[in-house]
């Protein structure tokens, strides 16, 4: 018959005590028992001298491994509670030996102290286990003894706290005090010895100490698993000073030590080694496990941005150790997330860096993660577009094409589906005519995420791997702006426009979109407006549509006007270099000039001429060289050298955008100082004041003069025609389908 575990160890603990009874290796030999105690393997496997001797040591894995098979009933039945088996021992202890229980109760108190009320005579039953075969925890006061032990044997041996410390520290700490109370004058040792000495065990202390301080703003669970039960807390914090003390501690001081043990080699062009593979790694595994997760618990509980900041460079620090722990570093990310999403700007760019720094450790599969939680994130926060949200939408579009950029083959594998849903939301919207399905398409999040895969083929797309999409990612955006005419759109499709010109600059690629931008010139060059409304005009950059008193105002047709003639100067720009330029410009140039023959407003006109000017002479410096080439069209490798080659050299339509970016920069900067709106006005000079100079004006010779005397100047003086009110941006929700979400 095997004996109870509790039976056979108090008859070995009684043997052994009655041996040594009156030498100087009393309490020695009591720890020895002890250690033999808290091992959670059966002492009926154990050997005679391993229960005497008490000196091999079991890993953290083999006891968590038997902790599952520690404890187990003969049947499927219910069992009886640990704390049972212990009180009948010890009762049976004082009645047969009267002698060796008194001396337990002098010499070693904690070993009689167990909890009266838990478990007594009590039956457990196997259906409230969690299903992995386990018992109930044992009671709270031998867990608390046997880690305070350990640790106030650490103390002793270091030296770090007086008599009356250690006596406190081996006295029984229950869950509910949550350990020894931490002074400034404990956390002053501590830093010291890590200073001075790079000591493991001070640092480890600091570490019980940080968990029990998040433990008060927070409750902590272990490497972010909620069903896990708390902790048995070493210390316990009490006080600000302390808080503040030992969270600045671990902060500065503990990459130092780490580094001082372990050496991270940072090889050029490789990817760095992992800390685990270091020979020191088991000497600091055990304090990773939990410092790492106290520190991402401290970053979700602390909302203010300095604190979050520090956290996070200390973070970016110790990316290489997160990363030899996958629970903890995808419970990190998920948090990083959230910060770099919500948080403030350099709280932003810490959580971002944090972020790549992690994903080029480990590539594959966090890098699919990775990109997931940041595309959803980013369709989440870009529902609105206002002047204060721009920079962050910008920002969190080039931290996506980074990390895309990371991985070709994986970006292609997200920017596929992604962008496949955005043309089945077209698709939708065309073949139903209903509101809501066109909605579903005009919404600034599809306007942002086409935006954002444009720049991400615009910067990567030369390669094999992302060429592939450019075709319908292009087709997509023609057809968003083909989806609704109505003048109230004009300024969506002035956003599609303008991605498209990016990527066709970026990629070489042509697109036609010529027409779009002259329909919407000549519908706001011969549309007659009011100027009866007073005051800043909208800002067609935050604008996916016009109310009906938006679009009769003068201020916001002189904003259509150049907006739609600075694109049709980069479009012209664009392929000012092609050899076929000329047949290109060719119908560009007649409906310009019927424009201007039509319009009613006199620095239109004149703004209009001038780019067929610069046009015309581009189309005839070009058909002048390529009159004089010998190669034949079939030859397209002579055709692209010869490009390159004129691509290099800065023509007249070039200049001209050129001037009018450096212009557009100057008027902005000066509204921004003045605080009032100026509109745009025409890139040409501008007579005034006497009757003389009008008729002078209206003469198309004279003006033409008068534009090359100025050398181009631009008239700065702003109208004060707008508007107060009007109906603001209906905005859908962007629906995520289920292909998007099993990306």
């Amino acid at each position: 018959q095997v004996l109870h575990v509790d039976q056979l160890s108090m008859a070995s603990s009684k043997a052994t005590i009655r041996q040594e009874k009156g030498s100087s290796n009393t309490k020695g030999r009591l720890r020895k028992v002890h250690r033999v105690l808290k091992r959670k393997k059966p002492l009926s496997e154990l050997s005679v001298d391993e229960v005497m001797d008490g000196d091999a040591e079991v890993s953290d894995d083999d006891e968590r491994g038997n902790e599952d098979t520690d404890v187990q009933a003969p049947t499927a039945g219910k069992k009886k509670a640990p704390s049972s088996g212990h009180r009948n021992a010890m009762t049976r202890l004082a009645e047969t030996d009267p002698e060796f229980f008194q001396y337990l109760a002098e010499n070693d108190q904690q070993l009689l102290e167990f909890s009266g009320d838990e478990g007594a005579g009590e039956e457990i039953d196997d259906s409230e286990d969690d299903g992995m075969g386990r018992p109930e925890p044992v009671p709270t006061s031998v867990t608390s003894r046997s880690e305070k032990q350990k640790d106030s044997e650490l103390e002793q041996e270091e030296g770090e706290e007086d008599g009356d410390q250690d006596k406190e520290g081996g006295r029984m700490m229950s869950l509910s005090t949550s350990g020894k109370a931490v002074t400034l004058k404990m956390v002053n040792k501590w830093v010291a010895k890590v200073t001075k000495t790079h000591s493991l065990s001070a640092w480890k202390m600091l570490v019980q100490a940080l968990q029990a301080a998040v433990g008060t703003i927070g409750d902590l669970q272990s490497d972010g698993n909620k069903s896990a039960p708390p902790p048995t807390l070493v210390y316990r914090v009490e006080g600000t000073k302390e808080f503040n003390a030992i969270v600045g501690a671990c902060l500065k001081y503990t990459h130092e030590c780490l580094s001082h043990h372990i050496e991270i080699n940072h090889r050029p062009g490789k990817r760095p080694s992992l800390p685990s593979t270091h020979r020191a790694w088991p000497m600091v595994k055990k304090t990773l496990r939990l410092y790492l997760p106290t520190v991402t618990k401290l970053l979700q509980n602390l909302h203010e941005s300095s604190m979050q900041r520090a956290i996070l460079r200390h973070i970016h620090t110790l990316a290489p150790y997160f990363a030899c722990f996958p629970k903890t570093e995808r419970s990190l990310k998920g948090t990083l997330v959230t910060l770099w999403s919500t948080g403030e700007e350099h709280v932003q760019v810490l959580a971002f860096l944090t972020i790549r720094a992690l994903t080029l450790l480990h590539p594959h599969p966090a890098l699919h993660l990775t990109l997931k939680k940041l595309y959803l994130s980013f369709v989440r926060n870009c529902k609105f577009t206002l002047p204060s949200t721009q920079p962050r939408i910008r920002f969190m579009q080039n931290c996506l094409v980074e990390l895309l950029s990371i991985d070709p083959p994986t970006a292609y594998q997200h920017a596929f589906v992604y962008v496949r849903q955005l043309a089945v939301h077209l698709r939708n919207a065309y073949a139903s005519p209903q509101k809501d399905s066109q909605q579903a398409v005009y919404n600034w999040q599809f306007v942002h995420c086409l935006d954002l895969w444009a720049m991400l083929l615009g910067q990567r797309g030369e390669g094999e791997s992302l060429r592939p999409l450019l075709y319908p990612l292009i087709q997509t955006a023609v057809g968003t702006l083909s989806l609704q005419p109505s003048p109230k759109y004009y300024p969506l499709r002035l956003h599609c426009v303008r991605t498209l010109l990016e990527l066709s600059g970026a990629t070489g690629t042509y697109v036609p979109l010529a027409p779009y931008l002259l329909e919407i010139m000549e519908a706001q060059a011969t549309t007659k407006t009011s100027a009866t409304n007073a005051g800043k005009p909208p800002e067609l950059a935050n604008l996916l549509r016009l109310s009906k008193m938006q679009l009769q105002s003068r201020a916001l047709q002189s904003n259509l006007l150049n907006e739609s003639f600075e694109l049709m100067v980069q479009l012209l720009a664009n392929h000012s270099f092609h050899i076929g330029f000329p047949e290109l410009a060719f119908p560009i140039l007649v409906r310009l000039k019927k424009v201007a023959k039509v319009t009613s407003l006199s620095w239109f006109r004149m703004q209009l001429k001038q780019l067929v000017e610069k046009t015309e002479e581009v189309s005839g410096d070009v058909t002048r060289d390529r009159a004089t080439v010998s190669f034949s069209p079939k030859d397209s490798d002579q055709i692209a050298a010869w490009e390159k080659d004129r691509k290099t050299k800065e023509n007249a339509v070039v200049r001209f955008l050129n001037t009018w970016k450096k212009v557009h920069r100057q008027e902005g900067e000066e509204e921004e100082e003045g605080g009032q709106r100026r509109t745009i006005r025409p890139l040409v000079a501008k007579k005034v004041a006497t009757k003389k100079g009008r008729q002078e004006a209206s003469d198309e010779e004279s003006s033409e003069e008068d534009m090359e005397e100025e050398g181009n100047s631009t008239d700065l003086g702003s109208e004060e025609e707008g508007l107060n009110g009007g109906e603001e941006d209906v905005v859908e929700d962007l629906q995520l389908s289920s292909d998007m979400e099993s990306c």
